[in-house]
């Protein structure tokens, strides 16, 4: 190597230094300042990590067994039923279980499930745990804080997850090693056996989680600014192809079935023409039609609730019951299949069990990442200043009469 070339090589290692140096105090200060935040974020969003499967398993658990050669009432009885306790019904949901009771649903919140055998309304299960998941969810959104203050909080965690995406992307050029060896890549990557120090654990979990838990974790807080910037959304519009707000169609409402479309079938035949329609199938979601819609809307879904790609909408013929045609849900409007994708990607569900065990551990290796983070900020800010200070300090003769 000439000396040009060494020299050369010398100035730019010198500038890739000190600009490493410029961005890890950067990151030091985003760390400290969204540090105490982004542990309840990661705290909370772990202890959400299960709550579909144990909300289902309360769920199926209060469930009545009538046996299977138990009569079940029509489902036109069973909405006319809830129509009569003064609740307007815009959705019905038909599970696959038999025993699963029969949900109509007037909102996203709004929702009374009837016994398809003997009619009776079916109580919420397990109230104490679905508070507690509650409670949870609103600590994890705007610290669980009412009123007014609710926006502060959220803008407070949107805040937060913008310093975790600058962390993130940040600490991919921190973590690479300033020389490359396989030593040196290895103590990045896995975990050490015997930490000589605390400070040395701190370090060593602080690389190797963050590098395992790095693509997880950025999906996760990349969904969910989302939910906070009207940019985000923008930017997600344009990532799914549907064009600036408000060229998306809109959807038609659906209503209240006033009167009978003259010759349309009974709405039992059209829910079993769509069950053999859909073949194996989670629930069947029916949009209760206007009076004067001849076509019946049935979302089926194949999966969780939560992953888009294993729904789908069939579309009915309500006088003949032809079905006439089956298409991906939201396959006009892309931009709401990407908030749906993106809502769900967030808590891993979209990919099933398996994406929410992925979250649930990205999560929890984001909560040592943030402790790891705060504890090596204050040796460096707090107790490594200090203990400087004390080695400095002159001795006095006092102290040499009381040694």
């Amino acid at each position: 190597m000439t000396v040009a070339a060494l020299a050369s090589a010398r100035r730019t290692r010198g500038r890739f230094l000190r600009a490493r140096t410029a961005l890890f105090w950067l990151h030091l200060t985003a760390g400290c300042l969204a540090g105490a935040v982004l542990l309840m974020l990661a705290v909370t969003g772990a202890l959400l990590t299960y709550e579909r499967q144990i909300m289902a398993g309360f769920e199926r658990s209060s469930w009545a067994d009538h046996g299977a050669d138990a009569p079940r009432l029509p489902l036109r009885a069973l909405r006319d039923r809830v129509r009569a306790e003064h609740f307007e019904p815009r959705e019905m949901v038909v599970r696959a279980d038999p025993r699963a009771p029969v949900a109509f649903a007037a909102g996203r919140r709004e929702r009374v499930s009837l016994d398809p055998v003997n009619g009776a309304v079916v109580p919420a299960p397990a109230p104490g745990v679905d508070a507690f998941f509650s409670f949870v969810m609103r600590v994890h959104r705007w610290f669980a804080l009412e009123g007014d203050a609710r926006d502060a909080g959220r803008d407070v965690t949107g805040l937060a997850n913008l310093a975790f995406l600058f962390l993130l992307a940040s600490g991919v050029f921190i973590w690479l090693p300033r020389i490359w060896s396989v030593t040196m890549v290895r103590s990045q990557m896995l975990f050490a056996r015997r930490p000589p120090t605390a400070k040395a654990r701190d370090y060593n979990w602080h690389h190797v989680i963050g590098f395992w838990c790095f693509v997880p974790l950025l999906a996760i807080a990349a969904s969910a600014t989302v939910f906070h910037y009207d940019w985000a959304q923008d930017a997600l519009r344009a990532l799914s192809g549907a064009g600036p707000a408000g060229e998306a169609s809109e959807a038609r409402g659906p209503g209240r079935e006033a009167e009978p479309l003259a010759g349309a079938l009974d709405i039992d035949a059209l829910v079993a023409v769509a069950q053999s329609a859909a073949g194996a199938f989670e629930r069947l979601t029916v949009t209760l039609p206007h009076a004067e819609a001849e076509m019946l809307e049935v979302t089926v879904d194949r999966g969780n609730g939560a992953q888009v790609q294993h729904q789908s909408v069939l579309r009915i013929d309500r006088r003949t019951g032809a079905v006439l045609g089956e298409a991906p849900r939201f396959a006009d409007d892309p931009y709401r299949w990407a908030r749906f994708f993106n809502r769900f990607l967030h808590t891993g569900e979209v990919y099933g069990v398996v994406g929410q065990s992925i979250a649930g551990v990205a999560s929890l290796g984001c909560a040592v990442l943030a402790w790891t983070g705060l504890a090596l900020a204050w040796r460096r800010l707090v107790l490594t200043p200090i203990r400087r200070r004390a080695r400095r300090r002159p001795v006095r003769v006092d102290d040499e009469a009381r040694a």
